[in-house]
């Protein structure tokens, strides 16, 4: 079998089809919207969550909550903003942590970019939620790490791929145009992630999983 030739091509830009609200959750959320939010969470399964920090302090900022529904219904999207919320001895702050903790139930399941541990720890201070996580976790990225890796090991070792002249022993990565990484042949750019222990982007991992760039 012939080395395939690598084609990068500029990835479309992704769409997002669902409805959504965003929701502020900070000392000025109301207590109509927070029990609003009480009433869906108790109808809804899944959620997909990220977290940021303050960008040079590395201090807890926010937690995002999708509320991951049909795409013909709204869904809610918290920003929780760690830095604003009231005294945890008040009413409002005591509905945050209710919130968290249907949440948080052992029906639930979690979805994140990476284990949901690592993402929440340094944000347990801010008492809105326990440990150990009671939760169902889904870690994206090690699925799609483990996908990709299944993918490149079947297809360098496959010896049925029929000969050809023009576009079998090619394969097309639709990548992000501004990602260095990706002029790498696919294996040894993957290679190049599994030695180093360096981790996949979200960015990357929609830009090779579907083909769509997440910052068009």
């Amino acid at each position: 079998m012939q080395a395939p030739q690598f084609c990068l091509t500029t990835s479309r830009s992704y769409l997002f089809i669902f409805i959504y609200r965003v929701y502020f959750i900070n000392e000025s959320t109301s207590l109509q919207d927070n029990d609003y939010l009480l009433n869906v969470v108790q109808n809804t399964t899944n959620f997909v969550l990220d977290t940021e920090s303050a960008y040079k302090s590395n201090i807890p900022a926010l937690i995002q909550i999708y509320f991951l529904h049909s795409s013909h219904l709204e869904s809610p999207l918290l920003l929780v903003e760690i830095q604003y919320l009231l005294d945890h001895s008040s009413t409002l702050f005591s509905k945050f942590k209710k919130l968290f903790h249907l949440i948080f139930n052992p029906k639930s399941d979690l979805h994140s970019w990476g284990p949901l541990t690592n993402e929440l720890r340094r944000f347990f201070s801010c008492s809105l939620f326990t440990f150990p996580i009671i939760a169902i976790t889904h870690n994206l990225q090690g699925q799609l790490k483990s996908w990709f890796n299944k993918w490149i090991e079947s297809y360098y070792s496959s010896s049925t791929t029929a000969a050809s002249t023009t576009t079998d022993d090619i394969v097309i990565i639709n990548a992000a145009s501004y990602d260095p990484t990706f002029l790498l042949p696919t294996r040894l750019m993957n290679e190049r992630k599994m030695y180093s222990h360096e981790s996949s982007s979200l960015q990357g991992g929609v830009s090779v999983g579907v083909g769509l760039d997440l910052c068009g």
